[in-house]
């Protein structure tokens, strides 16, 4: 799959685009601690719309208008744009991986309250989609997928200062990065079913988990108990990995089809899955082994986060144009905000605000010319 900008997507249906259609706006929704059924007040969505650096094509306009939150700036980015972190001092990283027609990748630090964009690094071939960040060491990871690399960068200054690769694997398919800023220790899933584990300190890989699964990609880390969960796709299950002896201690099936990404509820033991194909979530009960509830939210379930500020997960349908918002609790469905072209990639930072990159159908969906960041907040709901 080297050279195509597109190997993320291809793990979703057929629906997928590549090339032409690797434009990625990315939508912000502010926090939400209560979200009844409700409508927009037509005041609210006029003011927010007339806000940002780039005027709103009108297919945005109109989708602002359906949701829990309105757009409140936008700004230019990529071309490829895949995942994004923050450093919680007010600087928004976005990773790009380019496109066919200007290949190479890099990183976008914006002002994330302007979206001012203030420094761009660019990492050529690396092109890189994956992105984690501690933020007590300033050092920003990316997964490099067509590189088999992972690079760490110096967040404040943009400065790469290690390439991490498996001497073993050259062309490591890496997909996600998770990291854990208490063990300043970074995680890094590669779809043949290992996962790697690396030191933060040094930079250096340590070790290697093997036989986690068939195509192994999203992650999740329970630190109190130790263990790491991943996703594997190619199974529909969930391993569950004890992180002292690194290896798999039970596999659960999520009764889901190609199952991706996933968001941990700790404080109550519940595991949510994204299936891509059969367009729900998977809740496992961590306890009891097993799913306890399957949400229908949308065809191409696929980017998800678990939100403790207000007690929801976010869940992007890739291929429905969608993001659900789940109530942790009664696990409950209680919103789908609609999102132009294909949204992907759900991240929430550490005041909760949750940002979801999307690619663009086609260009006829009348957006901008290349790639967006976007910044919104939450309208007067009006019950």
């Amino acid at each position: 799959m080297q050279g195509r900008t597109c190997s993320r997507t291809n793990f979703s249906s057929a629906a997928s685009r590549c090339g032409v259609s690797e434009t990625v706006p990315i939508w912000i929704f502010r926090s939400m601690s209560v979200i009844p059924a409700f409508r927009i007040s037509a005041g609210a969505i006029a003011s927010a719309l007339t806000i940002g650096a780039i005027a709103l094509p009108a297919q945005q306009a109109a989708h602002a208008g359906h949701g829990a939150a309105s757009v409140a700036a936008q700004a230019p980015a990529g071309p490829g744009v895949y995942e994004l972190a923050s450093d919680g001092k007010g600087s928004l990283f976005v990773a790009f991986a380019g496109s066919r027609d200007k290949p190479g990748g890099g990183l976008i630090t914006y002002d994330a309250a302007t979206l001012k964009e203030k420094k761009r690094v660019e990492l050529g071939s690396s092109a890189p989609y994956g992105m984690g960040i501690n933020s007590k060491t300033g050092i920003l990871y990316t997964t490099n997928t067509r590189a088999g690399n992972i690079t760490a960068i110096e967040a404040a200054s943009g400065k790469i200062v290690a390439t991490i690769t498996d001497p073993t694997e050259a062309n490591a398919h890496l997909f996600r990065v998770l990291v854990d800023e208490a063990s300043n220790t970074v995680y890094a899933s590669v779809t043949g079913g290992r996962i790697w584990v690396i030191d933060g300190k040094t930079n250096t890989l340590t070790r290697v988990l093997e036989n986690i699964g068939a195509t192994t990609i999203g992650l999740a880390l329970d630190p109190a108990s130790n263990q790491l969960y991943a996703a594997n796709m190619g199974h529909n299950q969930v391993a569950v990995i004890d992180l002292k002896s690194g290896r798999v201690t039970r596999r659960i099936s999520t009764d889901g089809k190609r199952s991706s990404m996933l968001a941990l509820d700790a404080a109550t033991s519940r595991l949510f899955v994204s299936n891509q194909e059969s367009g729900d979530v998977s809740v496992i009960d961590l306890k009891e082994n097993k799913v306890i509830k399957t949400i229908p939210t949308g065809g191409g379930a696929l980017g998800m986060s678990y939100v403790p500020q207000h007690g929801r997960v976010y869940v992007a349908n890739r291929q429905a144009g969608t993001v659900s918002i789940i109530d942790a609790k009664t696990l409950d469905k209680v919103a789908d905000v609609p999102v132009a072209g294909y949204p992907n990639t759900v991240f929430v930072d550490a005041k909760g605000d949750v940002f979801v990159t999307s690619k663009l159908k086609t260009a006829k969906d009348a957006q901008p010319a290349g790639d967006l960041v976007v910044r919104m907040s939450a309208p007067t709901l009006v019950p």
